[in-house]
């Protein structure tokens, strides 16, 4: 159906990747003039005025005017009567138009719905905020970095919300909600970090599966993921990773949420085999992460089966009262006081380190999309254009067929030819692969680091507004048990970001081990791959057609070296014959040259006497 002047708003930043395609950049205005070009793409207008494809995800589709509703709404259920908290800063998701949200088959109730629906639904009615969130690549980055009066009250009112719960035992501090069970951090070896307060598990990312919804009009990839705790599979989309991203943003805040994959794409196997290795890369990520791997979000996304229990549970996570600033609340820390120049010190040492780490995984990341083209492109090429030149050499020896050993020459020419065109796939699917794989870390990383500076940002905050309090304390605008409490409430803001800076610090070491022993294993693996095949197909396809030349080479090489024998058994003579007749006196040099004599006949002696009896 022809979408003619139709409105949408870019959600994300859109490079083209092929022909036809344009760029898109979020938050611009686009107009849609044909939505039915299938398989998740539209065609559309840019700002700039640029006709072309991109994907229809990306977009959202802008709400023409509508006249007043006719009814009011029916009444929230009880347990939402009370909204967020007005800490809580969140912005909320940008709601979806029911049509376009055909790519979610849980997410019907993503768009308003009818009076019907209401009715038989009220628990689904009201606001909600969730749906196919987009990845909001700068709002991390701009939070920390922006000085206007609304983030300086945002801090402002964190520090006067956010309280410190002492825990029973000393050196030890729980850092979740209720539910789940509370985690705890402890002190080893002079860091502070994050315990888990249940066991490690693993979750498998597997089976993906082309769905399709409305009678086959829209498709979708669906892909299984089995959590080992209770072994039961479900079914989760693209859109509901989206989702869950979103969310955990949201929910543990502070905390640096790995960045999801891209959704551009299409349906080829390989592009699908290779979106899901990301994301299991990213559920691993989840799961080895102390506080997400707990958190109830998380939970809901690894373990509800049921629809109904699905979109009650994604509402609960939108409206969670803990999102933002009043994370923190939860948090228990121990008594014991932090140092704030002591701990200042150390935030300061790893924004460096970090700051250093982005540059490095940047260019190392570029490096490797670099070598992803290049062995789909420029080395397979080279392998092809070799390939092309030996046949040209063999269609020029074809001609001549006076002998035996010329046709053999040729076909060998031949057989060559295919071996370095195999090669040449072999860059192509194999080489490629380990580069991905290397190159899918990388990417978690540079999202990863990206969020850092605001973290960084917002701990400072906390600290010159402690700094500012106690110069109030000075001039006695403030009380010293006022001071104390905020003292209380900025260590709760210090033991979380230490702790996420020792879990970082740990998991970078793991994960680069990890990456760099798959990516040189697998290089190893393809040369010795290559070598193995060249030797054992053209080199051996030479050795079999040309024996002849072979041992007329291997007969003049032993006349050689029967001289050459020759002529060290005459030297070692005339080296005994000056020692028997009183000459002077050999030196050490003279005598390991002589040695050396005698070993070298006995090896060569050793080496025609074999071949001689190989000949026979």
């Amino acid at each position: 159906m022809e979408g003619q002047g139709l409105q949408a708003k870019a959600l994300y930043d859109f490079e083209p990747q092929a022909a036809g395609e344009i760029s898109i950049w979020a938050n611009e205005t686009v107009t849609i003039i044909n939505k039915n070009v299938g398989e998740g793409w539209c065609e559309g207008i840019n700002a700039r005025g640029e006709t072309g494809l991109f994907p229809e995800d990306y977009v959202e589709i802008l709400p023409a005017s509508a006249p007043p509703p006719s009814m009011p709404p029916p009444p929230l259920p009880a347990k939402y009567d009370a909204g967020p908290p007005a800490l809580s800063a969140a912005p909320q998701a940008p709601q979806y138009d029911n049509g376009d949200d055909w790519d979610d088959d849980w997410d019907d109730d993503d768009s308003n719905q009818g009076a019907q629906d209401m009715q038989q639904h009220p628990q689904l009615s009201g606001p909600c905020n969730y749906g196919l969130f987009p990845p909001n690549r700068s709002s991390i980055l701009e939070a920390g970095s922006k000085g206007d009066g609304s983030h300086q009250a945002g801090h402002c009112q964190a520090l006067q919300s956010v309280r410190s719960v002492v825990c029973p035992e000393e050196g030890s501090c729980n850092n979740t909600r209720p539910l789940p069970p509370p985690s705890h951090t402890q002190e080893l070896e002079g860091k502070i970090t994050w315990v888990a307060g249940m066991d490690p598990y693993e979750c498998e990312v597997s089976s993906p599966k082309k769905e399709s919804k409305f009678k086959g009009f829209k498709n979708y990839i669906a892909y299984q993921l089995t959590p080992s705790f209770n072994q039961v599979p479900v079914s989760r989309r693209y859109k509901h990773f989206d989702w869950l991203h979103e969310r955990l943003q949201e929910n543990v805040w502070r905390i640096a949420v790995p960045p999801m994959c891209t959704r551009a794409g299409r349906y080829q196997d390989d592009f699908i085999e290779h979106r899901m290795a990301k994301l299991q890369l990213w559920v691993n990520r989840i799961c080895q992460h102390p506080v997400m791997s707990q958190s109830s979000v998380w939970m809901h996304f690894l373990t509800c089966r049921d629809e109904k229990k699905w979109k009650l549970g994604k509402r609960k996570a939108e409206k969670d009262e803990l999102m933002g600033t009043n994370l923190f609340a939860a948090l228990q820390v121990p008594q014991n006081s932090l140092d704030p120049l002591i701990v200042e010190g150390k935030v300061e040492s790893f924004s460096k380190f970090t700051q250093k780490m982005d540059e490095g995984v940047n260019h190392l990341y570029k490096t490797s999309q670099d070598q992803i083209k290049k062995c789909s492109k420029h080395y397979k090429y080279e392998c092809e254009k070799i390939a092309s030149s030996l046949k040209e050499l063999a269609s020029a020896f074809d001609l001549e067929k006076s002998s035996l050993p010329a046709a053999q020459l040729t076909e060998a020419l031949r057989h060559t030819e295919e071996t370095y065109k195999h090669i040449g796939s072999m860059y192509d699917t194999k080489l490629q692969r380990y580069w991905e794989s290397l190159g899918d870390v990388l990417f978690m990383y540079k999202g990863v680091l990206a969020v850092w500076p605001d973290i960084v940002s917002f701990h400072k905050t906390f600290q010159s507004k402690h700094k500012e309090y106690q110069k109030m304390r000075d001039e006695v605008k403030l009380s010293q048990e006022d001071l104390e409490g905020i003292r209380q409430r900025m260590d709760v803001v210090s033991y979380a970001t230490l702790a996420e800076v020792s879990h970082f610090q740990k998991q970078k070491v793991h994960d680069f081990n990890t990456a760099m022993h798959t990516f040189l294993g697998g290089q190893i693996s393809f040369y010795e791959e290559v070598a193995h095949f060249a030797s054992s197909s053209s080199l051996v396809e030479f050795d079999c057609k040309l024996h002849w030349v072979m041992l007329g080479t291997r007969k003049c090489s032993r006349v050689v070296l029967q001289g050459l024998l020759l002529l060290v058994l005459v030297g070692n003579w005339w080296a005994l014959v000056k020692a028997d007749r009183g000459l002077p006196k050999q030196s050490n040099a003279d005598l390991e040259i002589k040695a050396a004599c005698f070993s070298s006949s006995e090896a060569t002696y050793k080496w025609l006497h074999y071949g001689n009896l190989h000949q026979t």
